[in-house]
């Protein structure tokens, strides 16, 4: 099939590659402008980006979706449109091609369970133990299409972000094969999402990223989790200044009479929470590299008594 590829982060690439791998023509791909990156401001593709560009498959970046990309994504006559975390709500026009049998997404949950750009960071948050993939018929709604295929997968117990987009991009891009096969054959099935289990899985914001210590000692790891490897979760340190949390792990023991954020004795980082204690296993200082707690420690120790996160 001709196809029109829409994706932006890593997380797309294994749809992509095995779109080439089974066979279909990609007739172009469609990812984000280049933006600014890392410390020196330094502009660069996206990972979607650089590995069309590496296959020599044309590459559109548009701004807007507008009359004039219309234009150029009409002429390419796509049979099929696939998005992949392509970060944008797509017009009515791009779902409603002649040319086009189906508009495809990949999403990387079990809907209508977080429905959102952050499947991913929310399920592990909310401390499920079980999510997977939808390729899903793409509507005007966020996420609300009809389902074509799902599979699940366990989410592991201290498994983070990172590593469990890495096996839902993978299963992902098995069951999109799949789904496309289905459609060539003329099997492809349309299941209404159900009504119940609904829920939400909107960006996290910035105040979201930073711990607050008043939770439990689960519900931090949790986070810590969810946003690593990036943005990482964060606390303010007693003198100023902010440290990025790679790795925690609870702690057995009782905190009586410490308060949330309290640094406690012992070796590395061992924090109190509003249930519970963390270890900070892995930290990263401000313009500083990741380390590990005791490291950290021995040139910059927080004194036993200092509270975090104010």
């Amino acid at each position: 099939m001709r196809v029109l590829f829409m994706g932006t982060p890593e997380f797309a690439l294994p749809s992509l590659e095995i779109l080439r791998e089974a066979g279909h023509q990609v007739a172009g791909v469609v990812t984000r402008p280049d933006r600014p990156r890392g410390r020196g401001g330094k502009t660069t593709g996206t990972p979607v980006k650089r590995s069309a560009l590496e296959a020599g498959i044309p590459v559109l970046t548009p701004e807007r979706l507008d009359e004039e990309f219309r234009e150029t994504v009409t002429a390419l006559r796509p049979e099929i449109v696939v998005t992949v975390a392509y970060g944008r709500l797509l017009p009515a026009w791009l779902l409603d091609l002649p040319a086009a049998a189906a508009a495809l997404n990949v999403h990387a949950s079990l809907l209508p369970a977080y429905r959102g750009a952050a499947p991913i960071q929310r399920a592990i948050m909310a401390g499920e133990n079980r999510t997977g993939v939808t390729i899903m018929y793409m509507d005007r709604g966020m996420d609300t299409g009809d389902i074509l295929r799902q599979a699940s997968l366990d989410i592991l117990p201290r498994e983070t972000a990172g590593e469990l987009s890495g096996r839902l991009a993978t299963l992902g891009a098995v069951q999109l094969r799949v789904a496309l096969e289905l459609l060539a054959a003329g099997q492809a099935t349309r299941t209404a999402q159900a009504p119940e289990g609904v829920s939400a899985a909107p960006p996290l914001t910035g105040d979201e990223e930073e711990i607050a210590w008043d939770r439990t000692a689960e519900e931090v790891v949790r986070l810590v989790r969810a946003l690593a490897p990036k943005p990482a979760a964060r606390t303010r340190l007693p003198g100023g200044g902010m440290l990025k949390i790679g790795r925690a792990e609870p702690v057995e023991g009782r905190t009586d009479g410490r308060a949330p954020g309290e640094v406690l004795e012992g070796e590395g980082i061992c924090v109190a929470t509003g249930r519970g204690k963390v270890r900070l296993a892995t930290v990263q200082p401000a313009g500083g590299k990741s380390m590990e707690d005791v490291a950290y420690m021995r040139g910059t120790p927080l004194r036993p008594g200092s509270i975090l996160g104010r």
